[in-house]
């Protein structure tokens, strides 16, 4: 017992130093607990070899979190996450996983330079490249409670990642280098098979009346996964520059305008042949206004009206499995979603990735009551390009991580429209409660075996600390 009390005794004393350095240390954490309710997923399509995806579950995902300031300089933040639906007790929805970790170093080298190491989150402009790790909100890294369960509500979306920034204010540069997937990481044979991100992102605030701000961006993505074994002559790589411009061009009217391209090389996963690489030629743009209605009337219910245009171009073989015939040098235009965090928890963000669309959305959002916001949203979809055969042309991403294909109609572009309500309570500055409530119309493209609608139901509540 007494060489017990010695050791903690020496533990504390060795730690003191290390304590009395810490200038400022905060807890914090929050704790979301939600209803999720959802029918034909797969538009009612059955028979054999189809999967009927409904749910009807409890989760709850709780964060504890601390912050602390070493010096003026150096600063740190260490984040655990647990996701897990309710009576689900396993090793891995049980514990805390790491879901922020990662030190800050201001002015290194110089005054306008800091540097950000470790899981950390990775946002720019509107989240139409880099937003959220996993595309079509997966769970890119496989893993926690609600993997394969509800994985578009998961909080693993943070990057693994070293983020340099320099401020020249009123112009941001961020570089950014990020580990999307190690993959092998011990054993024999070909270990060139990561999976990695690598960025530029400008950004100028040009301090002018109208809040103007330009973001320019080169992001390129490096799989280098579907080279193993020499399969393939060159990796699949996407390079994404792009530029966005926003503005408050009159009072209580926001936009924002961006256009991104894609090159480099798209490689086919199913193919074992070498010469089955494709040239990138696919492009992106999205305009977003919103507008505060100035109406003197109106004006106690705060109404807002956002309208919102997004464009990606496809290519008429949705799956990208090139035949036997199609050699190298041929162009893929199929717009490559990278990390888009856009249209979370709806249902067609859910269902299909961000490629192959014309998306047009309008929503109003009152405060009918005090601390009460309710929004109406309405979306449209068409696809860019229409698929170049009938049947199951068509593959649904699933929120379990599976996929369902569905039967389809040649040349019909109408993919469907979804109405949302979303209600939110603000019951303390802390506490909020929500309902939100959705519905997927299928559009001309699907056949009447499988264009049932499609129903989502969610309700949670929130509290910070």
């Amino acid at each position: 017992m007494k060489r017990i009390l010695l050791a903690l005794l020496l533990v504390a004393l060795i730690a003191m130093p290390a304590f009395a350095s810490v200038q400022n240390v905060k807890v914090s954490g929050n704790v979301s607990s939600s209803w999720l309710i959802r029918n034909d997923f797969t538009f009612g399509a059955r028979g054999e070899g189809v999967k009927e995806f409904g749910q009807n579950l409890l989760f709850t995902q709780a964060i504890v979190g601390v912050d602390a300031d070493l010096t003026d300089n150096v600063s740190a933040k260490v984040e655990l996450l647990n996701e897990k639906a309710w009576t689900e007790e396993t090793d891995d929805n049980s514990d805390f996983d790491v879901h922020y970790a990662y030190m800050k170093a201001r002015e290194f080298l110089n005054s306008a330079f800091s540097i950000i190491i470790g899981r950390q989150p990775l946002n720019y402009g509107n989240s139409l490249i880099v937003g959220r790790l996993g595309p079509n909100h997966g769970n890119a890294i496989t893993a926690g409670g609600l993997n394969s369960v509800a994985e578009d509500f998961s909080k693993r979306t943070h990057y693994d990642a070293i983020r340099g920034i320099i401020d020249y204010d009123p112009l941001t540069v961020d570089l950014v280098y990020a580990k999307i997937n190690a993959n092998t990481l011990v054993g024999n044979g070909n270990q060139e098979d990561d999976v990695d991100l690598y960025g530029i992102n400008a950004n100028w605030k040009l301090g002018d009346e109208r809040n103007s701000e330009v973001e320019g961006y080169v992001f390129t993505k490096i799989d280098q996964s579907l080279q193993e074994g020499a399969l393939h002559e060159k990796a699949d790589k996407v390079f994404t520059p792009g530029i966005r411009v926003a503005s408050n061009p009159i009072d209580g009217l926001w936009t924002s305008a961006e256009v991104a391209w894609q090159r480099g090389t798209a490689t086919n996963a199913t193919s074992s042949t070498a010469a089955d690489n494709w040239k990138r030629e696919a492009m992106a743009a999205q305009v977003i206004s919103s507008y505060n209605l100035p109406f003197e009337k109106t004006k106690e219910y705060n109404p807002v009206v956002t309208g919102v245009y997004t464009y990606v171009s496809g290519d008429r073989n949705p799956a990208a499995v090139r035949s036997a015939t199609q050699v190298s040098g041929e162009t893929w235009t199929a717009w490559d979603p990278m990390f888009e965090d856009q249209g979370g928890g709806t249902i067609y963000s859910a269902l299909f990735n961000l490629t192959n669309a014309h998306i047009w959305q309008g929503s109003v959002a009152v405060n009918p009551i005090e601390d009460v916001t309710t929004k109406l949203t309405y979306t449209q979809l068409y696809l860019a390009k229409a698929l170049n055969e009938t049947g199951n042309s068509l593959t649904l991403i699933l929120p379990d991580g599976t996929t369902q294909g569905v039967t389809t109609s040649a040349d019909d572009k109408d993919l469907g429209s979804e109405l949302d309500l979303d209600t939110v309570y603000n019951y303390t500055e802390d506490v909020q409660f929500g309902i939100s409530t959705g519905m997927y119309f299928p559009g001309e493209l699907f056949h009447e075996n499988n264009n049932d609608v499609a129903s989502q139901f969610i309700g949670h509540a929130d509290v910070n600390f």
